[in-house]
């Protein structure tokens, strides 16, 4: 019979049967205080800034240690594999609030309903390029979309291509290593977002 299983931190929400999902029961147990703790105290960039306002929207959670395992796993994996090419990959966001997927959806971010998907799952990440900004001191590259503010500058068309190459490389190595790659998408082609492709209650 199935049991329902809900995180009381809103992070992630799934159902597990009584016959062989222990591993995913224990796993999420375990992250209800971490998810709670993650999401008061992670401070991360906005897309095309450096802080997230708190008015501005529910300020995502970042901890690797959300993740389910075999998807963490892997995912250091990739990080590693482009430190070793010279980039600087930051995690920008690891599980998702019910909360939060709402705001993005609402605000044309994300084409998935309220419904958390595979970041609610901790099946999902978004991982952006964390090096300097090449005339911005003090900034990330980020997403690489400070050109389309109304004070750019030259430095940020660099910042752009930096970027580009960021993705692509993020890509090729998630890709390799077994990930899905939301670059790879017909549609809403999302650059930062890697994702494993397997039922929650195996992961």
């Amino acid at each position: 019979m199935p049991v329902p299983l809900a995180i009381a931190a809103g992070a992630v929400a799934g159902v597990a049967t009584l016959g062989g999902v222990v591993g995913l029961t224990v796993w999420a147990v375990r992250k209800t205080a971490a998810a709670s703790r993650a999401s008061s105290s992670t401070s991360t960039p906005t897309r095309g800034s450096t802080m997230a306002s708190p008015s501005a929207q529910p300020k995502p959670m970042n901890a690797m240690s959300l993740l389910q395992p075999r998807f963490r796993s892997v995912l250091e994996a990739v990080l590693g594999d482009l430190r070793a090419q010279g980039f600087q990959p930051k995690v920008f966001e690891t599980v998702r609030s019910a909360e939060r997927q709402r705001w993005l959806y609402e605000n044309t971010k994300s084409t998935l309903t309220p419904e958390l998907g595979k970041h609610g799952e901790g099946l999902a990440a978004d991982v952006i390029d964390g090096r300097p900004h090449p005339t911005r001191p003090g900034q990330i590259i980020g997403w690489g979309t400070w050109n389309t503010r109304s004070d750019a500058t030259p430095g940020d068309d660099v910042a752009k291509r930096m970027a580009d190459d960021f993705f692509q490389a993020f890509g090729r190595a998630a890709v390799a290593r077994g990930l899905t790659w939301g670059g790879n998408w017909a549609s809403f082609k999302d650059f930062p977002h890697v994702e494993l492709d397997v039922d929650p209650g195996v992961a």
